[in-house]
C-alpha cells in the first residue's frame, strides 16, 4: 500500500481565499461572542474612569514606585489579633482574597498580566483598561493562537480534511476551552487563567514551529521559554507544565547526535536558549517575592485574606485526588428538555480541607471529543521519519501541557470550572488531531462504506454534542445570564425551547396540577412520605405529608435554597377518600417557554408561580412562590411509588395561551406616611428570594409629596406621578398580586 508523505512548509499551496474568509469569519464570531458574553444589560466597563479592581490599583502602585496595591487598609483590620482568621474577622471588612502583609494589600496573583497589557495600555494611552476588557483581550488572543496551532497541523499533516469540519473543531477550540467562562465573569481569579491560556498557548505554537523551521529553531525556541515563563508569572501552577519544552531537546539531539563534538555544543545552545528566558522571568518572580513577602517562594498565599484560613488549610492532598477526578472527569449532567437542556446530577460530598466545586460537570460525559485526544499518536502512521519526529514533537508537547496542568488540579483544595481553561486548550487540539488522523487512516486502509459512514456519524455526533454542551454551560454558568441580563437570558431560552415545545405538542404533553387518589394511612410519627417532587438535585420543590402522633400529620412544601411552608394539621382517617390537588409552578414550563406565549402577564404569574394545596377542597397551602425549573421527565411522586399509597394520579390539563379571567388576592395595607420622613426610599412589600425578589417601596420627595414604585430584580424600577398625601394620616394601600411582580405597573396601586 502506497506510504502517504508528510507535507513540508516549502511549496504549500496558501489557504485558498475563499476558506480563509471562513476562517476568519469563525473567529470574529467567537471574538463576538466573547464580548456579548462579557457584557451584561447593565455593564458599564467605564473606559476613561479610574478602575479599582486589585490588578489597576497594583499597576497605580507600580507606577507610585511600590509593589503593593493603591488601596487604603482599615485600621479596624490591622488593630486585630488576628486578621487572617475568617471566623474572628469582621465580614466585609478587607479586601476579598487580597493578601495583606505589614499594612499593605497584595495579590497573590501573577503580576505578568499588569506588566504585559494592563500597565502598557496605561502608559500609551493615559487611562486604565478595565478588567472585563482585560480578560475578553487575553481569552481571545489565547483561542487565535490555538486556532494558528490547529490550522497549521491541518495544513502541514492533513490538506484533505473536511473544510465544514474545520469551521466545527474552531468554534470548538472557541467555546469548549471554557474560554466564554472566562469572559463571563471577567473577575480578579479569570484575569490570571486567561493571561495564563494566552501565554502557555503562544509557548505551545512556538514549539510546533520551533521543530518545522529548523533554521531558525533556537529563536523559536528561545520564545517558547519566554512565553512560558510568562504563563508561569501568570499562574504558578503552569511551572508544572515547563516539561513541554523537554520534547525539542531530543529533538534538538536526534539531529545533531551524529555530528560528534560540534552537535553537542549546537544542542547545549538549543537548550540554552530556551532555559534563559525562561529562568530570568523565574529569577523575577523570585525577587518579586522576596520584595513584597521577605521570601523567595512566597507568592501571598499564607497572607491571604480569603473565606478560609489559609495558614490551617491544606492547598495539595492526596485526599482531594479521587473526588477531583471525579468531579473533572467522570460527573454527570442531568439532561433535560428545557434549556439549558442540563442540570447537575448529584451534589458529592467534598472530602476534609476541601473548599468545594461550582459548575463543573465530568468532561468524559459531557464533553465527549476529548476521547478523540488517545487517537492522536495514529498521526504518525505511515509518515516519513522527518514528519514522524517534527509531529512527536508537537503532540508531545501538547500533552505535556495537558498532563502537568491536570495532575496539579487533581491534588488542589478546589474544583472549579474555569481551571479547566488550564488544561482544555490542549486536550482539544490532541481531539482535533486524534480525529484528523482517524479521517486519514480510513482514507489510507480504505474500508467498507457502512464503517466509514459509523465512524463518520459518531464523530459529528460527539463534536456536536460538545459544541451544545459548552454553550448551554456559557448560558448558565453562576447564573450570570440570567441575573445580570434578563432580558437576552429570556430571549434565548424561548428561541432554545420552542424544538421541546413542538415536540411536547406532537407527544401529547400534559402540563397542569396533579389530582391524586391518596390512601392516607397513619404510619409512624415523623414519618415523611414525598407527594410530589419537581426538579433535581439541589434545585427541587416537593410536597411532603409529616406524620404526627395521634393519626394526625402536616402537608409541608420545602423549596431548595428558599423558605418552606407547613399546613394546618390534617386528621388522617378523616382524609381516606378525598382527593389531594397540588397545583405548583414547576409543574408547567418554565417561564421562558413557549407555551406561555400570548399569555397575559397575570396569567403566566398565577400558574407559574403559584402554590396550591387541597384536600376534598380545603385549602391546605396557598400563597407566591419562585419555583425551580422542571419538566415532565422530573415530575415524581416517589412515596407513592414505595408504599402503593397512590391509587392514581391525574394531570388536569390547562391549555396554552388560556385566556380564562383568574383572580388574584389583594394585599392591603394600613400605612401612616410620618411627617418628619426625609428623601429616600422605604420598602412596603417584599416577594420573593435573594437575587431576584421584586418589592414595592415609597419614594419621599423634597417637596413634601410622595411617589410609589416597584422595584423587579433585573430591570428597571418603574415608579408612579407624584402623590400629595397628609402626612400622619393612615391610608390603606392595596396591592394585587397578579400584577406584583409580574410586568408592573405603578397606577394599579390605589391609595384609599
Amino acid at each position: 500500500m502506497k506510504q502517504v508523505p508528510a507535507e513540508s512548509d516549502r511549496g504549500q499551496k496558501p489557504l485558498p481565499w475563499s476558506g480563509a474568509i471562513l476562517v476568519g469569519a469563525m473567529c470574529v464570531l467567537v471574538g463576538c461572542f466573547y464580548v456579548w458574553t462579557a457584557r451584561n444589560e447593565g455593564a458599564n466597563w467605564s473606559f476613561g474612569q479610574r478602575q479599582t479592581d486589585y490588578y489597576n490599583l497594583l499597576a497605580e502602585g507600580f507606577l507610585d514606585g511600590h509593589l503593593y496595591l493603591k488601596a487604603d487598609v482599615p485600621e479596624e483590620l490591622l488593630k486585630l489579633a488576628d486578621p487572617y482568621n475568617p471566623r474572628t474577622r469582621p465580614p466585609g471588612l478587607a479586601l476579598h482574597d487580597a493578601s495583606l502583609y505589614q499594612g499593605h494589600y497584595y495579590i497573590y496573583f501573577g503580576a505578568a498580566p499588569v506588566v504585559t497589557l494592563m500597565l502598557p495600555f496605561r502608559v500609551l494611552t493615559g487611562t486604565a483598561l478595565p478588567l472585563p476588557a482585560a480578560v475578553v483581550v487575553f481569552t481571545f488572543a489565547g483561542f487565535l493562537v490555538s486556532v494558528a496551532i490547529f490550522l497549521g497541523v491541518r495544513r502541514r499533516y492533513f490538506p484533505q480534511y473536511g473544510r465544514a469540519l474545520v469551521v466545527a473543531w474552531i468554534l470548538l477550540l472557541g467555546t469548549a476551552s471554557m474560554g466564554p467562562l472566562l469572559v463571563l465573569r471577567g473577575s480578579i481569579w479569570e484575569l490570571p487563567l486567561s493571561s495564563g491560556y494566552f501565554f502557555v498557548m503562544a509557548a505551545v505554537y512556538c514549539v510546533w514551529r520551533c521543530v518545522h523551521s529548523p533554521h531558525h529553531a533556537a529563536r523559536w525556541y528561545a520564545l517558547a521559554g519566554l512565553t512560558l515563563g510568562l504563563a508561569v508569572a501568570s499562574r504558578p501552577s503552569y511551572l508544572f507544565t515547563s516539561t513541554l519544552l523537554v520534547p525539542p531537546i531530543f529533538w534538538c539531539w536526534c539531529r545533531v547526535r551524529e555530528t560528534g563534538t560540534s552537535g553537542f555544543v549546537k544542542l547545549g545552545r538549543f537548550a540554552f536558549a530556551g532555559a534563559l528566558p525562561l529562568g530570568t522571568v523565574g529569577l523575577g518572580m523570585a525577587w518579586y517575592n522576596y520584595a513584597r513577602f521577605g521570601s523567595l517562594t512566597e507568592f501571598g498565599v499564607a497572607y491571604q485574606l480569603s473565606g478560609v484560613f489559609e495558614a490551617e488549610t491544606r492547598h495539595f492532598s492526596w485526599s482531594y485526588l479521587a473526588f477531583n477526578g471525579r468531579m473533572y472527569w467522570l460527573s454527570a449532567a442531568e439532561w433535560v428538555r428545557y434549556f439549558p437542556f442540563f442540570y447537575r446530577l448529584e451534589n458529592p460530598a467534598v472530602p476534609v480541607g476541601h473548599v468545594g466545586f461550582d459548575d463543573v460537570y465530568g468532561l468524559l460525559r459531557n464533553v465527549p471529543v476529548v476521547w478523540f485526544a488517545l487517537l492522536a499518536p495514529l498521526a504518525l502512521y505511515r509518515r516519513t521519519a522527518e514528519a514522524r519526529s517534527s509531529l512527536m514533537v508537537g503532540l508531545g508537547a501538547t500533552a505535556m501541557l495537558a498532563v502537568g496542568a491536570v495532575t496539579t488540579l487533581l491534588f488542589f483544595y478546589a474544583a472549579m470550572a474555569r481551571y479547566g481553561a488550564d488544561f482544555l486548550p490542549a486536550i482539544l487540539l490532541l481531539g482535533a488531531v486524534g480525529v484528523m488522523a482517524v479521517d486519514r487512516w480510513t482514507k489510507i486502509c480504505g474500508g467498507r462504506s457502512l464503517i466509514l459512514w459509523s465512524v463518520g456519524t459518531g464523530v459529528i455526533a460527539a463534536m456536536s454534542l460538545s459544541l451544545l454542551f459548552a454553550v448551554m454551560l456559557s448560558f448558565s454558568a453562576y447564573g450570570n445570564l440570567k441575573r445580570l441580563s434578563p432580558r437576552a437570558h429570556a430571549r434565548i431560552a424561548v428561541w432554545c425551547n420552542y424544538p421541546s415545545s413542538w415536540l411536547e405538542r406532537i407527544m401529547g404533553t400534559a402540563h397542569g396540577p396533579l389530582e391524586l387518589d391518596w390512601n392516607f394511612s397513619p404510619k409512624a410519627t415523623g414519618t415523611v412520605e414525598t407527594l410530589v417532587r419537581t426538579g433535581t438535585v439541589g434545585a427541587r420543590d416537593e410536597v411532603v405529608l409529616v406524620h404526627e402522633p395521634e393519626g394526625k400529620g402536616r402537608i409541608v412544601f420545602s423549596h431548595d435554597g428558599g423558605a418552606g411552608r407547613t399546613s394546618a394539621e390534617v386528621i388522617l382517617a378523616g382524609a381516606k377518600g378525598k382527593l389531594l390537588h397540588v397545583e405548583m409552578g414547576s409543574l408547567y414550563p418554565p417561564e421562558d417557554h413557549p407555551f406561555f406565549t400570548g399569555m397575559r402577564a397575570e396569567e403566566r404569574i398565577r400558574l407559574a408561580r403559584r402554590l396550591v394545596v387541597t384536600l376534598g377542597g380545603e385549602k391546605l397551602l396557598e400563597g407566591y412562590q419562585r419555583f425551580h425549573p422542571s419538566s415532565p421527565l422530573q415530575v415524581l411522586a416517589p412515596g407513592g411509588r414505595r408504599s402503593g399509597g397512590i391509587e392514581s394520579i391525574r394531570t388536569l390539563v390547562r391549555p396554552a395561551g388560556s385566556a380564562d379571567p383568574i383572580e388574584f388576592e389583594t394585599i392591603r395595607l394600613r400605612v401612616v406616611f410620618p411627617a418628619g420622613a426625609r428623601q429616600g426610599r422605604e420598602p412596603l412589600v417584599v416577594t420573593g428570594e435573594a437575587g431576584r425578589g421584586d418589592f414595592l417601596l415609597v419614594e419621599y420627595l423634597d417637596d413634601g409629596r410622595l411617589r410609589f414604585g416597584l422595584d423587579h430584580w433585573g430591570k428597571a424600577t418603574v415608579l408612579s406621578a407624584p402623590l400629595s398625601v397628609e402626612r400622619g394620616k393612615p391610608y390603606l394601600l392595596a396591592v394585587q398580586l397578579g400584577s406584583f411582580p409580574g410586568a408592573p405597573k405603578a397606577d394599579r396601586l390605589e391609595v384609599q
